[in-house]
């Protein structure tokens, strides 16, 4: 994808992200914002840094599980960033429901890894509603160990529950 097309992806994904935040009632319109995904915040990673230990091969490998969003935020992915030297991730699966119930999409990325830079966007982003139960998981091959994986997109909450924004 080109700059001007991620660009249009995201502030697409932001405008989505906006309009179920207010419709859902998470926040007023003067009382929202759209951040950037935190991992240990909104996805239980065990630190706000993308780093995750991939220990089991040949199968998936949970980076965000059983995540609830309890009423207070949408959230949506709309692509990834391998920042490991050696990726070893060959699919991320997006799932809602507790226990994984339900698979919104599967994203098959290991054809981004002849870049000098792993990563990719898709076309439709993945949307999370606030009463949502969040399953993230990364299917790796033969090797495992620790991946950087950097999930892309935003999350829309009010005001004040993690950052403020441009509200006076």
């Amino acid at each position: 994808m080109s700059d001007a097309q991620i660009q249009a992806l995201e502030e697409q994904l932001i405008s989505e992200l906006e309009k179920r935040a207010i419709n859902q009632k998470v926040a007023a319109t003067g009382n929202l914002v759209v951040r950037d995904i935190l991992p240990y915040t909104d996805l239980g990673y065990t630190d706000n840094y993308w780093s995750v230990a991939l220990t089991t091969a040949t199968s998936y490998n949970a980076v965000g599980s059983d995540k609830d969003l309890d009423g207070k935020k949408v959230i949506g992915f709309m692509g990834f960033r391998i920042l490991s030297a050696k990726p070893i991730v060959k699919l991320i699966k997006f799932s809602v429901g507790s226990g994984a119930t339900k698979i919104k999409d599967i994203w098959q990325i290991e054809q981004c890894q002849n870049q000098n830079i792993v990563e990719g966007f898709t076309k439709e982003p993945v949307i999370y509603n606030m009463n949502d139960t969040i399953n993230i998981d990364a299917w790796i091959a033969s090797t495992t160990g620790t991946e950087k994986l950097v999930l892309l997109g935003k999350v829309a909450e009010p005001a004040g529950q993690q950052i403020m924004g441009g509200v006076a």
